[in-house]
Order: C-alpha cells, then structure tokens, then sequence
C-alpha cells in the first residue's frame, strides 16, 4: 500500500523589499550574461587577428643590417 502525502499551501504575504532585491538580482545576473557573452566574442576576434598576425609574421623575411663599428665620439677618449 503507498499513501499520497498532500500539503497544502498557502500564500503568504512577500516584502515587497525582498521583491525588489530579487527583481535586482536577477537583472545584475543577466547583465552579467550579456558581458560573459560579449567577453566570449571579443575573445573570439582577438584570436582571430592573432592567428592572422602570426601568419602574416611567417611570410616576413629577416634582413640583418651589417654591423657598424663603433668609433670614438672625442668625448674623453684617446
């Protein structure tokens, strides 16, 4: 035999204060949403330009200056 067990419940009157706290909460909790969502995108571009600056850094051929001896500017030298 199983029994249902049946509760009943009854309004109570909520602190519209409370209320209010609760509202604000759950509008703090959605902007921070909206910045996670637009953080995840700018991360998404940076990678991008990244990933194309190190392409482009690849196709760069490194030229090496030739050396210039360095010669005594007349200051205190002899």
């Amino acid at each position: 035999m199983t029994e249902k067990v049946t509760t009943e419940t009854t309004e109570q009157p909520v602190d519209p204060q409370l209320q209010q706290r609760i509202a604000y909460t759950e509008t703090l909790q959605g902007e921070i949403q909206n910045l996670r969502e637009q953080m995840a995108q700018l991360q998404y571009q940076l990678d991008i330009r990244v990933t194309a600056l190190v392409g482009y850094q690849s196709t760069l051929e490194v030229i090496e200056e030739p050396e210039e001896k360095s010669q005594p500017n007349g200051k205190g030298e002899k």
